[in-house]
């Protein structure tokens, strides 16, 4: 039994509610691989909420910790904060391509740095597994990368897209297993026997 199952029996969280949650996670997700673009432009207007939130958060921890050291850092933060969460919010196709550009820079570092593990001894037996998944990440990197400005409209709503999916089959696979693991043990959900 996974720790995840521990806790949900725990909770007595049944396993209906998990199916119904990973079918509108695939459905979704499905939605969100049909139609990246518009995906990726609410994850951007979303982002942007987020940065503007961060940045009343910032607002609020300069003016009460004014009297303090790094004012200036502070209050620099919140400037870039707000300023980057309005942009995101205000011109949502450019801060979809901003956060594809983000992204592609974090696979080319993941891949980068990954690459340096490949010398530890400690990885002797995945050694292959990591070569090629570092020059997956950065190929992905270097494409999206290259592949500026058409490559935001399809990138962060795929990746969402994908990811749903993948979280949907999860919960799927886990109540069919609560729900199996019950109705062996539950006294009212097996048949009677002659």
């Amino acid at each position: 039994m996974t720790k995840l199952q521990t806790i949900l029996e725990q909770k007595q969280i049944h396993w209906g509610w998990l199916f119904t949650g990973g079918v509108l996670a695939i459905l979704g997700g499905m939605v969100a691989i049909g139609s990246p673009f518009l995906m990726g432009v609410g994850i951007g207007f979303l982002v942007g909420w987020m940065m503007v939130a961060a940045g009343f958060y910032y607002l609020l921890y300069t003016i009460e910790t004014r009297h303090e050291r790094h004012l200036f850092r502070k209050a620099l933060m919140t400037i870039l904060y707000f300023a980057a969460g309005l942009f995101m919010v205000t011109n949502p196709v450019q801060g979809l391509v901003s956060l594809t550009l983000l992204m592609g820079v974090i696979f080319l570092v993941e891949g980068l740095t990954s690459i340096s593990m490949l010398f530890s001894p400690k990885i002797q037996s995945r050694r292959a597994w990591l070569a090629f998944s570092s020059l997956v990440e950065i190929g992905l990197g270097l494409y999206v990368l290259f592949g500026l400005p058409s490559a935001s409209r399809w990138l962060i709503g795929t990746l969402w897209g994908v990811h749903m999916v993948i979280l949907g089959f999860s919960l799927l696979a886990v109540a069919m297993n609560l729900n199996r693991r019950h109705s062996h043990t539950d006294p009212i959900a097996q048949p009677l026997a002659a």
